[in-house]
């Protein structure tokens, strides 16, 4: 779940196209549907991207070059 406070620091770094990296289980999606609904409803106006990762991948432990092939 993305705090307000991590929404705020989103809103500042990417005001125009936000990439968010979920992890692809169950927890992960649902996670990303909150965030979404989140994201728009504190007024986002850009493009917001949701990067699903295969089953059993996290984020935390991915690569760069990883991160860098999924979002690309």
């Amino acid at each position: 779940h993305l705090s307000e406070v991590q929404i705020g620091k989103l809103f500042a770094a990417c005001p125009s196209q936000i990439t968010l990296c979920l992890d692809g289980d169950v927890a992960g999606i649902h996670g990303a549907l909150r965030a979404y609904k989140d994201i728009f409803k504190r007024g986002f106006s850009g493009s917001l991207k949701i990067a699903k990762l295969p089953e059993g991948k996290d984020p935390d432990v991915l690569s760069e070059a990883e991160l860098r092939y999924l979002l690309i």
